[in-house]
């Protein structure tokens, strides 16, 4: 084993003197809370919009989803419509609890730009809206609370 000294993408490398991109160091967090209240009797396929979000912005980890028992619906999918589960992938909330927003992103790319995280090969540089697809119809009425978080430049 050895001792090592490594930098991130957020802290400026002494050898190099660079500075960091301002959203790896000094980007604005700007936050979308989304309440939505769900019937009893919401069909499958459903769709729950949460918010418009810059396609250049960076989803933050600390993004949740706080929700009520809804009986049966054991899938909520999240994402926009280049890939409508690209953020989150069969969360069940039908039980009472608190999920990951971005559960299906794995954490070698939580760094990525909404854009990159939807599968895009370029940034459109526009607003993409981020929504939930209710996969199976609710047997019970509940609410789910959104918290989105995410980085812009400065």
């Amino acid at each position: 084993m050895a001792v090592v000294t490594k930098y991130s993408q957020a802290h400026p490398d002494p050898a190099t003197n660079a500075r960091p991109k301002g959203i790896d160091a000094a980007g604005r967090v700007n936050a979308a809370i989304a309440t939505i209240a769900v019937a009893n009797g919401d069909s499958a396929n459903s769709k729950l919009f949460i918010a418009k979000v810059p396609s250049w912005a960076r989803i933050l980890p600390i993004s949740t989803v706080r929700h009520t028992a809804i009986t049966s619906l054991n899938d909520l999918d999240i994402g926009t419509d280049d890939d409508p589960d690209g953020l989150a992938d069969g969360l069940d909330v039908s039980s009472a609890g608190t999920k990951s927003l971005v559960a299906a992103v794995a954490v070698g790319n939580l760094h990525k730009r909404l854009w990159e995280l939807v599968g895009l090969t370029k940034d459109p540089v526009k607003e993409l809206s981020i929504y939930a697809t209710m996969k199976i119809a609710a047997t019970a009425a509940g609410t789910i609370q959104f918290e989105l978080y995410f980085a812009t430049e400065n």
